[in-house]
């Protein structure tokens, strides 16, 4: 027996996220029709079996703690970066949760989107050397390694077109760990993206980031 059935929309779940695009007063106008009366939602949940409850229990549980292990590993290489590097260049952007940094807001010519985990500049000058991504992946394979591995290599090409237009000396870092990274499809995305555009991106985990991440590098 399906306990939810009838009359529920399937929404986009990015769409529905992206409240500064697209209004929830709209999603409301165009499938509000469709949406469930809270009064049959009570009553199906009334009705749940118990064993479908601790299911259901289980599977929100998730969201808990969902993303505190990509914080962790930033603020991880934050620290370390710091300690390494604090009198030569720093490092910027949210150690937790909070709002990426747009290449845009670093370089005003550059059109479009291109959120960025983290910024590097050099401390005498103030010039950015790199820009970087950090991702950790407890599990990940088929549709969603697909995406990111489409999402990293368009953020090559989307640097390597602006630089060909407005010469920069910008590196690009992907920060990545986690069991998911030995993936087939990741890890071979992985060793593919690590040394395109001359050399300019790096792809480094946490135990890698002091053989990989080098001032020689950083301004070469």
């Amino acid at each position: 027996m399906d306990h939810f059935s009838g009359g529920t929309p399937v929404l986009d779940t990015e769409a529905t996220k992206k409240i500064q695009k697209i209004s929830t007063a709209s999603l409301v106008d165009t499938y509000g029709h469709t949406f469930k009366p809270i009064s049959k939602l009570k009553t199906q949940f009334a009705n749940l079996p118990t064993e479908y409850k601790y299911a259901l229990a289980a599977l929100v549980g998730e969201y808990d703690t969902r993303g505190q292990q990509g914080y962790q590993l930033t603020g991880e290489f934050f620290d370390w970066f710091e300690d390494h590097f604090a009198e030569r260049y720093t490092i910027e952007g949210p150690r937790g949760a909070g709002r990426d940094v747009e290449l845009s807001t670093i370089y005003p010519d550059f059109k479009g989107s291109y959120p960025c985990d983290f910024v590097v500049r050099r401390n005498s000058d103030q010039e950015v050397l790199a820009v970087g991504f950090a991702r950790y992946d407890s599990t990940r394979g088929g549709a969603q390694s697909d995406d990111r591995t489409g999402g990293n290599a368009n953020k090559v090409e989307k640097a390597k077109a602006f630089d060909q237009v407005t010469p920069t000396r910008l590196k690009l870092i992907f920060l990545s760990d986690g069991p998911g990274l030995t993936h087939g499809d990741t890890w071979e995305e992985a060793c593919a993206l690590d040394g395109q555009w001359d050399g300019r991106v790096r792809v480094v985990t946490l135990k890698l980031a002091e053989a990989r991440i080098t001032p020689d590098w950083l301004e070469g």
